[in-house]
């Protein structure tokens, strides 16, 4: 009868995931940043943008919406494979990129919300002082959103990591196609999988934890300075 788990290969193969643990982490952020970029600048388009052009980012969230992640992959990687053929644009870029546009719907939505959460009365500061309206998103507004936008960010990029379990269907290795590849080698799916699922909530206790400890440093930052303005 053979052994349901082999302890000696679950240990194994924790070890053998934990290699490609910080290039997923490094992928999720690169995924972060630029669905942020992108998400920034559509939901400015939408929010300022004229009768047409506000429309672009509600057919783009849209689709993103009703499609599968899978389909959305298979895909941007074909157009883009058609496009940059050979080896000119690399599986991890496109990866990448497949990411970005598809999480940057869900922060175009997130972004907006963030600064719709701003008092109106900052925009009118802006203007009193002699600030254009670029400038005044950008010294003035941003950087408050962005502070309401923080913890979405974060829950965003915990969801990316778990999400890139997708990407080996086109050939790229991430804790999941690690563990899969580990298995089909080993015969042992079981101590694979249980080895990826170890590490992705490990992943997810560590950022928690992180965050968190962030979260009140900030606070109370930010209350030490507002007790010694009022001091003032």
């Amino acid at each position: 009868m053979a052994m349901l788990f082999n302890p000696h290969l679950f240990f194994s193969d924790v070890w053998a995931i934990l290699r490609v643990v910080p290039g997923t982490l490094l992928m999720a952020l690169l995924v972060l940043v630029m669905s942020i970029i992108i998400g920034s600048l559509l939901s400015c388009l939408r929010m300022f943008g004229g009768r047409f052009t506000r429309r672009i980012p509600t057919l783009y969230v849209s689709y993103v919406r009703s499609m599968p992640m899978l389909i959305h992959i298979y895909i941007l990687f074909q157009i883009l494979q058609r496009m940059f053929p050979g080896q000119l644009l690399p599986q991890l870029v496109i990866v990448i990129i497949i990411y970005s546009f598809y999480v940057g719907a869900s922060q175009t939505e997130n972004i907006r919300a963030a600064l719709r959460s701003v008092d109106k009365g900052q925009f009118e500061a802006g203007y009193s002082i002699g600030m254009t309206r670029t400038q005044t998103m950008l010294r003035v507004v941003f950087p408050q959103a962005l502070m309401v936008a923080v913890p979405i960010f974060f829950n965003t990029y915990l969801s990316t990591i778990k999400g890139l379990a997708l990407v080996f269907t086109v050939g790229v290795v991430d804790i999941f196609a690690q563990a899969k590849l580990l298995g089909v080698e080993n015969f042992g799916y079981i101590e694979a999988y249980l080895a990826a699922a170890l590490i992705y909530w490990g992943i997810s206790i560590i950022f928690t934890f992180v965050f968190h400890y962030l979260e009140k440093y900030f606070t109370r930052q930010g209350g030490a300075r507002g007790g010694q303005g009022t001091r003032r």
